[in-house]
């Protein structure tokens, strides 16, 4: 997201929902697609729609799960280790 200064996220933290788009995009560049997951994290009603697919899509990849009881927690802030791990997660599964 822009500010309202035209600058792209700085000093702003980053969600576990738009992250995930931003590594479905990715995947998506280099042509690789998966089905969308089946089962619904508890949450699914939190998350918006604009990363449902991307979200869903990397859960059947096994690249990002949630975070217990089923949840997804899409609006909570995503720390460098959970960065790092998902995008390792992603090479990982798709060998980038």
């Amino acid at each position: 997201m822009c500010n309202e200064a035209g600058k792209f996220g700085i000093g702003t933290n980053i969600t576990r929902e738009d992250l995930s788009v931003i590594l479905y995009r990715v995947i998506s560049s280099y042509g690789i697609s998966s089905k969308p997951s089946q089962e619904e994290f508890d949450d699914d009603d939190e998350i918006s729609d604009y990363a449902k697919d991307a979200i869903y899509r990397l859960k059947e990849m096994k690249i990002l799960h949630g975070v217990g009881d089923n949840n997804f927690a899409p609006k909570a802030h995503v720390t460098r280790a959970m960065a790092a791990k998902a995008v390792f997660a992603m090479i990982k599964a798709v060998e980038i």
